[in-house]
């Protein structure tokens, strides 16, 4: 089976695209907060099994990356790993030292939503668990990565 890594959201398109480039996302990364768009900072990496090469993404899902981008505290990613090598459903990115009590807003998928402020990594961290997910869709052993269920760092209102 072939396997695609398709990503949408380069350069603030609803379009995916095969194969990026582990630069060219980098560099997207590397833009200007207004380069993603004020109601969908959001960049998705998906890897596809499939029989044969496709112009659109299709087959089975295998993992997904989702990047949020924050105006000034830095990426948020979520995770989900489809073939189950990694427990745990969709998992989160945090950081250890961070602060689990303050929550920050922040657009998602056109409206405000509450984020908890040590899920959001600085630019360094960010581009290597970028870069290691698209390398084989594999968590990067450059954070901490948490159960999303029990830690509910993304919600709609600020906090309990």
């Amino acid at each position: 089976m072939a396997q695609t890594l398709w990503c949408r959201g380069l350069g603030m398109s609803p379009e995916w695209e095969p194969d990026p480039a582990v630069e060219a996302v980098i560099a997207y990364m590397r833009e200007e907060y207004s380069a993603w768009g004020w109601a969908d900072p959001l960049l998705e990496l998906t890897w596809y099994d499939h029989p044969e090469p496709r112009p659109f993404p299709s087959g089975k899902q295998l993992s997904q990356l989702l990047v949020l981008r924050h105006r000034d505290r830095g990426f948020y990613f979520e995770f989900n790993d489809y073939i189950g090598r990694v427990s745990g459903g969709w998992l989160v990115a945090i950081d250890p030292a961070g602060d689990r009590s303050e929550w920050v807003s922040n657009m998602s998928h056109g409206e405000e939503a509450f984020f908890l402020a040590a899920c959001f990594l600085p630019q360094t961290a960010s581009e290597r668990v970028v870069a290691d997910f698209m390398v084989g869709g594999n968590l990067s052993p450059e954070t901490e990565w948490v159960s999303f269920g029990p830690l509910c760092p993304r919600r709609d209102y600020p906090s309990e």
